[in-house]
């Protein structure tokens, strides 16, 4: 779902085994890719590219592959993007397509995070959590340990539970989740990503406001503060950037 096209995951040995299946089913060499049913595949060793939107097709081939266990987890997005909310999204995931179809948002353009977040919505259990950017007083690690926490509780618990691991990871097992290192390798976690990204950019669209810290975005918020107060600032940037509080506190002179 990513430009017309559908993402499938695949693990470890699964695409040699893949290709054999498909060529016995009718599919035909053409080059390096496969063509079946007039749409080509393009086969890799850790994904395969359907080039069309065909769910019957994707969910024909993904039933030849092994059976992903279902399994929760969550991520965050916002958490460096001096503007909009913090947002942590947990998923349930019991459908097979759509564990296969699950990317890590950041290897995704903005239009397929929106367009596979709906999918993700429609077929999964999905949480949001989000907190404001004026309400982002505390230490941003203690902020995200308590959504995670709240996403679990709001999908009953389910195990096993997932998280990419935010540097909490004593606090998370005590709880009964897995922090994992680059937890978007797990299904779960991925479509989180997807959904917490989604949330985040909306947000940012419908306040007009740029993505990331970048001096762009540093520059907008000098405008905001000088424009319109710190209270509008602290409105839509979050209050425990040190940039926001200089800002507030010194003024444009404190920032650089």
């Amino acid at each position: 779902m990513v430009g017309g096209k559908m993402v499938l995951r695949l693990y470890a040995g699964e695409a040699e085994k893949l290709e054999k299946i498909l060529l016995q089913e009718g599919a035909q060499k053409k080059g390096s890719n496969l063509v079946i049913n007039g749409v080509t595949l393009s086969l890799y060793k850790r994904k395969l590219v359907i080039n069309a939107e065909d769910h019957a097709l994707a969910r024909f081939i993904v039933g030849f592959l092994t059976p992903i266990k279902p399994h929760g987890g969550s991520d965050e997005a916002g958490k460096g993007d001096l503007f909009g909310p913090l947002v942590v999204a947990g998923t349930f995931l019991e459908d097979q397509l759509a564990m296969r179809l699950a990317i890590d948002s950041k290897e995704l353009s903005n239009g397929a995070v929106e367009k596979l977040a709906q999918f993700f919505k429609s077929k999964c259990q999905v949480v949001i959590e989000q907190v404001l950017p004026h309400e982002l007083t505390s230490n941003m690690n203690a902020v995200l340990l308590k959504l995670h926490l709240n996403v679990y509780e709001e999908l009953d618990h389910c195990r096993p539970f997932y998280v990419d691991d935010f540097g909490a990871t004593a606090q998370l097992r005590s709880h009964g989740l897995v922090p994992i290192y680059r937890g978007e390798v797990i299904p779960a976690v991925a479509a989180a990503s997807v959904v917490a990204r989604a949330t985040f950019l909306n947000w940012l669209k419908e306040h007009n406001l740029p993505a990331g810290s970048s001096r762009e975005a540093q520059q907008v918020a000098v405008n905001i503060a000088s424009e319109q107060g710190c209270s509008a600032l602290r409105n839509v940037a979050k209050a425990n950037f040190s940039l926001v509080r200089r800002l507030c506190v010194g003024g444009e002179q404190n920032l650089f």
